[in-house]
Order: structure tokens, then C-alpha cells, then sequence
């Protein structure tokens, strides 16, 4: 991995700071989770629009909720434990 140094104003260092102690990591590791998910986004063209990326994603899981729903209600119900714990192999969530 390669260092690099970058200066942020304070409040923008802050809200890291706060992120990393609510998360358990370090300003470093927010910084770089940061920067995993812009970057991409940024070098394909598109701006970055988290409030957009939010609720785009809550718009698909409403639709997949619904259409899950109609077709498998059974299922339904344990859906969001088996999200959580993928989210937890897979993404550290």
C-alpha cells in the first residue's frame, strides 16, 4: 500500500473522526473506505450524488420487497437476517 499525505478543513476531519469512533477504525480507514467508493464513480464520469445513490437503493429495495412479497411471502420474512449477516461476510457491515 502506498502512504500519502492530504489536508481536509477541520469540520470535514471531524466528521472522519466521528465516523472512525462510531465504526471502530481509524480516520485512515474511513478515508480509504471513502475513497473505494467514489473513486470508481468519479473515474467512469458520473458525479457523486449520495442522496441520489440512497435513494436509488431504497427505491430497488421497496421494489424487491413488493415483488417478494406477491410471489413468496413465506420467504419474506427472514430476508433481512440473511441480508445482515451477508452484509457482515462480505462488506464487514
Amino acid at each position: 500500500m502506498k502512504t500519502a499525505g492530504f489536508s481536509v478543513p477541520v469540520p470535514v476531519f471531524e466528521r472522519v473522526q466521528a465516523l472512525a469512533q462510531r465504526d471502530g477504525i481509524s480516520p485512515t480507514a474511513v478515508i480509504r473506505q471513502l475513497v473505494q467508493l467514489a473513486l470508481p464513480l468519479a473515474e467512469m464520469g458520473h458525479g457523486i450524488d449520495i442522496t441520489r445513490l440512497i435513494v436509488l437503493a431504497e427505491k430497488f429495495d421497496l421494489q424487491l420487497d413488493t415483488l417478494l412479497a406477491k410471489l413468496a411471502p413465506d420467504e419474506v420474512k427472514d430476508l433481512h437476517v440473511v441480508a445482515q449477516r451477508r452484509a457482515a461476510k462480505h462488506h464487514g457491515a
